[in-house]
């Protein structure tokens, strides 16, 4: 996917982790560049990834973010045609408070 956004309890979560990459069905010289925003902010990308390569995120999450959005963006040729990303393995983590 080119563009995936998640809306996030404000508070409740603290870190993200996922492993991002280029999907392997992709062949040839297609690149690409994978990005983690929070609420506008670009907290973490990775550097420009080839077919089969991937990048892990372990990503600090700004106070009372609501918004998170994973971007997989073109990379050498320019277009997003070949853009095919995927997210493994992506998950939230938090405090809980006791009452």
């Amino acid at each position: 996917i080119s563009y995936l956004k998640a809306l996030i309890t404000p508070l409740s979560h603290i870190k993200f982790l996922a492993v991002g990459g280029c999907d392997e069905e992709m062949s040839g010289d297609w690149t690409m560049m994978l990005f983690v925003y929070a609420d506008g902010q670009m907290l973490d990308h990775s550097s420009l990834i080839k077919c089969g390569q991937s990048y892990v995120f372990d990503v600090d999450l700004p106070a009372g973010a609501k918004e998170l959005k994973l971007y997989a963006y073109m990379g050498t040729y320019g277009d997003n045609t070949c853009d095919h990303a995927d997210w493994a393995v992506a998950a939230f983590f938090g405090e809980t408070t006791a009452n």
